[in-house]
């Protein structure tokens, strides 16, 4: 198995936060040996097909679409013949959007602003704004496209934390990383917004 140096992925099996990922594949996510262990005998009817996974599921199936950024095949899962993914109400808007910063889809997130209505300030669970989420994991493409979008980089969650006071927090980031990190988001502010954040 190798190990996550960049998104902040969840397990496969449990859904808890995942550092490992299958080293044959290199697509699906652990968040220890025991939980591939518990998979393995599914996940391998597929894992190691010509460079690509043979999803198990529907749900497997969407995951794969949003970390590859493949818009095309989002859309057609959105609106094709086999409909995978239903935007039907906020709700569901929210998730979509939850999973585009979890995995670093900008391609997606930027449809989904284009066509939806969504809240670029929405708490997830009262813990997470999406710009929290990738600031977690410096993803530098989707923060710049949330700060052109107009979101509100003050915004807490309900322990009073800032998405720039949570930079870099997933991982053990090199400072330079970090600070890397935060000179470009300065400079999309200062782009986009007029202004800069005040550390």
């Amino acid at each position: 198995m190798s190990t996550n140096t960049n998104r902040m992925q969840f397990c496969d099996v449990c859904s808890k936060s995942a550092t490992l990922k299958c080293g044959r594949c290199g697509i699906t996510w652990y968040c220890s040996q025991d939980c591939q262990k518990l998979q393995w005998k599914e996940h391998k009817k597929g894992c190691g097909k010509v460079g690509k996974v043979v999803p198990q599921n529907a749900a497997e199936l969407h995951r794969i679409i949003i970390q590859n950024d493949d818009l095309e095949a989002y859309k057609e899962s959105l609106h094709g013949n086999n409909k995978l993914i239903f935007v039907d109400n906020q709700e569901d808007v929210d998730n979509q959007f939850s999973s585009t910063c979890v995995y670093g889809a900008p391609k997606i997130a930027q449809y989904l602003i284009d066509k939806y209505v969504v809240d670029l300030n929405h708490l997830v669970d009262g813990s997470y704004t999406y710009l929290m989420l990738v600031c977690i994991q410096l993803d530098i493409d989707m923060a710049i496209l949330l700060i052109s979008c107009g979101v509100d980089t003050t915004t807490t969650n309900n322990d009073g934390i800032t998405a720039f006071d949570m930079i870099g927090t997933s991982q053990n980031f090199a400072k330079s990383e970090v600070k890397a990190f935060k000179l470009k988001c300065q400079e999309a502010l200062l782009k986009y917004n007029g202004s800069i954040e005040k550390e």
